[in-house]
């Protein structure tokens, strides 16, 4: 989920289980397909449907690969264990083997364990942290505003309040 929340610029509520927010608003299980080459995953497509700012646009589709996440793991790889592991019925993209999505809260709560495995200061980061770091890893490899605008589904500049030292 980290690899994947910081290779399509996520905001943590797409991803997971928020109160108050409708479960139909996160990434559905059929929202992300994988494109082969030779048999191998190369690319995932991902299919907004829902996200903050969508005013009736309708999806905002996403597709990356390795190669311009800048990631040393793979996202791909990554993503297609977790399928292979993953219940075939619709729902959440990420869920639990009883079908239940991940919550908001469950999330953190790995986050700042494995934060805390790493022996940094779990309290600085947090879900939007992944939405972040693509932002300034984006911007460090050079993207141009726009294509960072676009990864991100943001509307306006605001983005660049994302780029961090």
């Amino acid at each position: 989920m980290f690899l994947f929340a910081f290779s399509t610029f996520a905001r943590i509520g797409e991803l997971v289980a928020v109160r108050d927010i409708p479960q139909e608003h996160i990434l559905q299980l059929n929202d992300a397909s994988l494109t082969y080459v030779q048999g191998e995953a190369k690319q995932i497509v991902v299919s907004f449907r829902k996200f903050k700012h969508d005013i009736k646009e309708g999806a905002k589709v996403i597709r990356f690969t390795d190669e311009n996440t800048g990631t040393s793991e793979s996202a791909i790889e990554s993503l297609v264990r977790f399928l292979q592991l993953r219940t075939k019925l619709p729902g959440p993209l990420f869920c639990f083997t009883t079908e239940h999505p991940v919550a908001r809260s469950y999330f953190d709560k790995i986050l700042h364990k494995c934060i805390d495995l790493c022996h940094l200061d779990s309290s600085k980061y947090k879900g939007h942290s992944f939405r972040i770091g693509a932002a300034t890893a984006a911007a460090e490899r050079g993207w141009s505003d726009s294509r960072i605008r676009e990864a991100g589904r943001w509307k306006s500049n605001v983005f660049r309040k994302y780029i961090r030292p």
